[in-house]
Parts: structure tokens; sequence; C-alpha cells
């Protein structure tokens, strides 16, 4: 068995590991109109840092096979093998399935962001800490304060650089939100040119004494908070705004993201035609489908995921340059038409744990995998993601050549990352 790792211990060990990188040597860790709003929000899940006692019989990591060695990637899943087997991975975390744009965005919120970027951070192109939000005079702040943000970038690139080898390290490209910002009055209004201005002048410094790798700039959902009319005046502004930020960042050798929602009236195939070839890449925002619509089903029914990755029509060479979000995290719908909550993992197994005998039923429409329990009388059905669900869109992003982006680290199960 092996309990999770305190901050202290993980720290120690990236040190060590870095130090010994240093010296020459190598170093192994063991071994997405109306989602657009509401897809990617650090309050979305639970926050939760307690830690539950394991029963004795599941399985730990690392292990020499993988969860497809292991028999586990089917449609007929019951709920104790979840229970058994979750924390089980492939001892070779560096080994990459994908060779495309691989994100991982970590918050400081969730309980395992540390311990998951540290142990699974070589199969990821880069990590993007949900860090920092533009202020209304143009500048940018940290959400958990400039000195906590600071030590955590600190901390993070330490554990990124862990990995024997520079050409695995991933690199750190923190999220920075525009949701706070009145955006019609922010690039339109008076002084509209020098906001834009201070904020390009406030991430370049952030670029440079935080020694980032870029950003992912999370901005286009936003717009559908404006009318359409407002929206027509503040997209091609936006539009400059993303064309100078790439500039500015590829003359220092970073590269800029975009975060974008799976709606052509906020992002649409003719603006990722005329940006990608600046952009490090575009996360094309799916999941949270059927929650977002109050109605009980799949997080991203995989029909619609292609269908969103379609729609912005790119090339082959383009399609490189694209990734999409993956569904890992759960909602618990009360039926037959109740609202979705939120479900991070440790929620999940609880609610597993308590059903071990449940086999979880398999949603062909939406190719995903939903637990139906009862509690105090009421039929829930609750979306998670699972093994074959994971595995089926792999395979339609490895058939598109598309990558992938998870939301987010810390928040799901380890063998999932077998997959990737």
């Amino acid at each position: 068995m092996s309990p999770p790792l305190s901050r202290l211990q993980l720290a120690l060990t990236c040190f060590l590991a870095a130090l010994g990188a240093w010296l020459g040597s190598s170093s192994d860790p063991d071994l997405l109109l109306a989602w657009a709003t509401q897809l990617l929000r650090p309050s979305a899940l639970p926050v939760s840092g307690e830690r539950e006692e394991r029963p004795s019989d599941e399985r730990h990591g690392p292990l020499p096979s993988t969860v497809y060695a292991r028999g586990l990637v089917n449609r007929r899943v019951r709920a104790a093998s979840v229970l058994h087997e979750h924390q089980a991975f492939f001892h070779n975390t560096s080994s990459r399935a994908f060779a495309g744009v691989a994100v991982g965005f970590a918050s400081p919120w969730a309980a395992r962001a540390d311990e998951t970027v540290w142990r699974f951070s070589r199969k990821l192109t880069h990590v993007a800490p949900v860090l920092f939000e533009a202020t209304a005079a143009g500048g940018v702040r940290s959400t958990i304060g400039e000195h906590a943000g600071r030590r955590w970038l600190r901390w993070l690139r330490a554990a990124t650089r862990s990995a024997a080898g520079r050409q695995a390290w991933p690199r750190l490209t923190p999220l920075v939100s525009l949701e706070r910002l009145d955006l019609l009055h922010y690039f339109t209004g008076e002084g509209a040119e020098a906001r834009a201005g201070e904020l390009l002048l406030s991430l370049q410094t952030a670029l440079l004494t935080m020694k980032l790798d870029g950003f992912v700039l999370h901005a286009h959902a936003h717009l559908a908070w404006l009318t359409l009319e407002d929206r027509r005046l503040v997209q091609p502004k936006l539009h400059v705004f993303v064309q100078l930020l790439a500039a500015q960042l590829s003359g220092e050798d970073a590269e800029l993201l975009l975060l974008v929602p799976p709606h052509p009236g906020l992002f649409s195939a003719t603006e990722f035609n005329q940006l990608h070839e600046a952009l490090g890449g575009v996360i094309l925002a799916t999941a949270n489908f059927s929650a977002v619509k109050a109605t009980p089903g799949p997080s991203a029914p995989i029909s619609w995921m292609k269908r969103a990755l379609t729609e912005l029509n790119p090339s082959e060479e383009a399609s490189s340059k694209l990734a999409v979000t993956l569904p890992m995290v759960g909602w618990d719908f009360a039926l037959p038409d109740g609202p979705g909550t939120p479900v991070d993992s440790q929620r999940y197994l609880r609610l597993l744990s308590r059903h071990k005998n449940t086999w979880l039923e398999w949603d062909a429409a939406g190719s995903e995998h939903v637990f139906k329990y009862h509690a105090d009388g009421v039929e829930h059905a609750l979306y998670y993601a699972s093994l074959r669900g994971l595995a089926e869109r792999l395979g339609v992003l490895r058939q598109l050549k598309v990558g992938f982006a998870i939301w987010e680290l810390g928040t799901t199960l380890d063998y999932f990352y077998d997959l990737l």
C-alpha cells in the first residue's frame, strides 16, 4: 500500500529529483450557449481535504501491468471492481499514448492536485494551474494571493521538473480568466486600448518574474453574457488582443493557449483558422452537457463531442493544435428530472462503497457509464468517468489527431492515467 503523500514529502521528493537531474543523474517517481458560461469554475466541485481509511484489500500502484492487461476496460463493470482497482496504475508514468496537445488543469482547491502533478505530469505537454484572473484596471492577480500563488508555482515547477530528461518536462502555463471583467466596457469603452496594453504588460511581467512557459486564456465563454449586438462589438477587439498576446509570448519563447466553448457564436471555425498558427493550442471544453441543461444524462455524449470538433473544420495540420476536455467530473441526478450535483472522486467512491455489488449501466447513446442507486426513497443516476468511456473518447481523438485536456488534476481516479 502506498499512502497519500503529504505536501512536505512531495516537496522533498521533487527537490531531490531536481537536484539529481542537475547533477546529471535521473530520478523516476513511482512508478468543456449555456454551458459556455458554467463549464469551468473552480467552485464547481466541493472542496475536500479529508483522508479516508481505505480497505486493505484495495490495490495500490504502481503495478507492472496496465488497466488493459488487467482486463478492466469493459462496458460491464461492478462497483466493487472500481473500489478495488482505482488506485493502482502502471509503473511507467512517463509513457504517453498521444503525440498532440495534452493539458492538465490543476486547482489549488483540489485535495490531491499536487500529488497528481508530481506523479503523472510526464503524460502531459502542459500543466495549467487555475490561478490568475484579469482585473478591471488591466492587471493580473492570483486568486489565492500573490505570495501563496508564487509559492505554488515554484512547487509545481519543481514537481514537473522531477522527471529525467528535459524533453519530458511539461510546460507550465497558468489559466488567466476574464470572468470578472465587463468585457463590453473593457474592450470598447473609454480607455480600452490603454487597459488592454496594461494587461499585456502585466502578463509579460508575470511570465518573466515567475518563469512561466505561457498562459491559457479563458475569455471566449464569457462572451455568452453579452447581447448579440454587444458581442459583435467585443469579439473583434478580443480577437486582436489574442493575436497581440500570442505574438508577445512567442517573443519570449512562450506560448498562448485558448480555452473555448463548443459554440460557433462564441468561437467559430473562422476564428480558429485565423488564430491557430499563432497559438500553442485551442482547448475545446466539451463536458457538463446534461448538467447545464438540468436534464439527467451523460456529461459529454461522444456524438456531440465529435460534432463540436468537426464544426471547427480543422485541417489535418491544424488538428494538432486542438484538444478537448475529457468528462472527468461526475454529475449526480435525482430522477426523473432533478438537477445535477457535481461529484468528485471521493464522494463517488463513498457512494460506490455503499453499493459494492451494484453493476454500473452502460449508456450506449452517450458512451458513458451511469451508476444508479436509491437514497431517501429517491432514485439517482450518477454519471462519472469510467475506463471504457474514456477509452472510447480517446480512440475518437486519435482518429481525428486531436489532443486532450483534463479538468482537473487531483479530482479523478489514478488508474485513468494508464489510458493517457
